[in-house]
This record gives C-alpha cells, structure tokens and sequence, in this order.
C-alpha cells in the first residue's frame, strides 16, 4: 500500500510540472516565431527606384486646385518596404527642374508598409491653378513630372503638363491606388 502512495506522490509531482513547462514551451515557440517573423520583416529591402513604376490617376479639380494621384508600382520580383513622402518635382523636356518642389502636406499620416509584387502605392498632389496667381509667380508649363520614391536618388518620371505654382503640395504614400 505505501508503494501506491508514493507512485501516487509521483504522479501529483510530475502532474504539477507539466503545466508549467507546457506554459515554458509556448513562450519559447512564441519568441522564435516572432523572431522569425522580425528577421523577414528587417530583410525585406526598401522600395528602389530600379523597382517602381510611376503612373498617375485620373486628374480631380476642387475649388482652384487640381488633384491627381501619383501611383508607384512595384515592378520587382519580390516584395519592398516603402514609407514617408516621395520628393515630387515638375521639369522642363531636358529634365531641368522648374518652380519649387512639392511641399508636404500632412493630411496623411506616414506609415511603412510592404508592396508585394505588382501592388501599388499612391500619394496624392495637389495643383494650384496658374490662374489664381499674378504673371510670373508660377513657372514655365512643364513637360515632365519627376518622382523620388523615399529615400532614393533616382527619379521616376513621366510626360506631363503643369505649373509650379504656390501651394504645389504632395502627401504621404498610402497603400493601393
């Protein structure tokens, strides 16, 4: 009889243990999955210029200022993080600057994101209407529009006819079209 109470001791011992390192071994689980997952997220390279294609929405008017959204397509194989505010330039056919760049608005909150393969990141420019402003405040027409993703030295541009006037304006990238 007092062998069965001590494998009963036993059991009641081995019964106590097993819940904490059942707790133990889901933690250590957690950990390494969350490490693994932060090791891919911090591998996954930022958005390049080589990478993205610039295309632009449909062209908005509102009270005196025109909107249109610069689009950034991820063109690459693999997936790229991308945040902030691209530098948006307008620029004649020689690709020379005109006017000031664009002034960020902070209607958008920057965040970072992944843009898969083929997905589309977009921020919003916003026009003042050359006709709201005395000669010579604004700049010459452009022939092309000329975007830097964040944090890149090489420009995406694109055909395009505009002037840079006060108020040219561009927010933050948001993901989608």
């Amino acid at each position: 009889m007092s062998g069965l109470h001590y494998k009963d001791e036993q059991t009641q011992i081995h019964s106590g243990l097993a819940a904490p390192l059942v707790g133990f071994a889901i933690l250590i689980l957690a950990v390494l999955g969350l490490s693994a997952y932060w090791w891919n997220i911090a591998r996954i390279p930022s958005c390049s210029s080589g990478h993205l294609k610039l295309t632009l929405g449909q062209p908005q008017g509102a009270a005196g200022t025109s909107y249109m959204d610069a689009i950034l397509t991820n063109s690459g194989a693999g997936s790229c993080k991308i945040a902030g505010y691209p530098t948006v330039f307008l620029a004649d056919g020689s690709g020379t600057i005109q006017g000031l760049g664009a002034a960020t608005s902070f209607e958008k909150t920057p965040t970072s994101f992944t843009l898969a393969s083929n997905k589309s990141a977009h921020a919003l420019l916003g026009f003042p209407d050359e006709t709201s402003f005395q000669p010579g405040i604004c700049s010459a027409a452009s022939k092309l529009l000329k975007v830097y993703p964040p944090g890149q030295t090489t420009a995406l541009q694109t055909s395009f006819t505009q002037y840079s006037c006060p108020g040219f304006l561009v927010t933050a990238l948001q993901p989608g079209t």
